[in-house]
């Protein structure tokens, strides 16, 4: 049976030995994905290229082959705009930023809520970027 989440933080958390609960874990600890072949199953359902998304979302090409091949650590602004050239829902971009070790979207900051309602509603970029914009905030 595949360890949920769930059971691995139950399990650190009633563990009194460190050493032991790495060993009996060892198997599923970091086996999941990487932030790139997160990516590309998206790229692949859309019949995308990452040549393509790079341009499309404004990144530096080089730099977005270092990123998704994990030698590069991208900023939060960058998975945002991957989140939404790529139509990703909320649930999808949460993974995707926690995949790439970024903050979570947080409902209880202003530009974070606007930038889940617009996830939720399929907003375009730049309909999310105007919404950020009439609140005056930083857009993505």
């Amino acid at each position: 049976m595949p360890k949920t989440t769930e059971n691995l933080e139950r399990s650190i958390l009633n563990s009194k030995d460190l050493p032991q609960y790495l060993e009996e874990h060892e198997a599923v600890l970091n086996e999941g994905l990487s932030l790139g072949s997160y990516v590309d199953g998206f790229l692949a359902q859309r019949k995308m290229s990452r040549y393509r998304l790079f341009r499309r979302a404004d990144i530096p090409t080089s730099f977005g082959y270092e990123m998704l091949n994990g030698s590069r650590q991208p900023n939060r602004n960058t998975l945002l705009r991957i989140a939404f050239f790529l139509g990703m829902g909320i649930e999808q971009t949460q993974k995707m930023l926690n995949l790439a070790e970024s903050n979570l979207l947080y409902p209880r900051r202003l530009r974070d809520s606007v930038i889940l309602f617009s996830l939720r509603e399929k907003h375009s970029i730049a309909q999310a970027n105007a919404a950020l914009e009439e609140h005056g905030l930083e857009t993505i």
